[in-house]
């Protein structure tokens, strides 16, 4: 996994003979810095060519509505067009953020389409992608 991006809420690494971004929410953070988050999470994703996001939500708080709405509409086309293949989830623990990336899918999938999988740890999730 190469680093690409840290903060005091995010990491974002690739991992290259994936074509993965990996995406890792680090506690509370404000729909401002999801946002944030998202954006330069495409950023990356466009800039490497990748083809797998997984996003490890083990550590992350629960998302507003209004914030998943955002996402759906702005964030998810525009990483599909780039040449997303398939949005994984390492899944947390906490029953809310849980609840919170179930309406996630149900948007996304209505709206976009998308292949959508949860893992409960992220080397599981790494392991379903094959090497490129």
């Amino acid at each position: 996994m190469i680093n690409k991006y840290t903060s005091n809420y995010l990491r974002i690494a690739i991992v290259p003979q994936k074509r993965c971004l990996v995406q890792t929410w680090i506690g509370y953070i404000t729909s401002e810095e999801y946002r944030d988050g998202q954006r330069k999470s495409l950023e990356i994703f466009e800039e490497n060519k990748c083809q797998y996001f997984i996003s490890d939500t083990t550590n992350a708080c629960p998302l507003t509505e209004e914030d998943l709405d955002w996402v759906t509409a702005n964030i998810t086309p525009k990483l599909m067009e780039a040449g997303l293949k398939a949005l994984d989830f390492v899944v947390p623990s906490n029953v809310y953020t849980k609840i919170t990336l179930e309406m996630l899918e149900e948007k996304d999938q209505a709206v976009n389409m998308i292949d959508m999988n949860f893992f409960g740890t992220l080397e599981s999730a790494l392991n379903s992608i094959a090497d490129y």
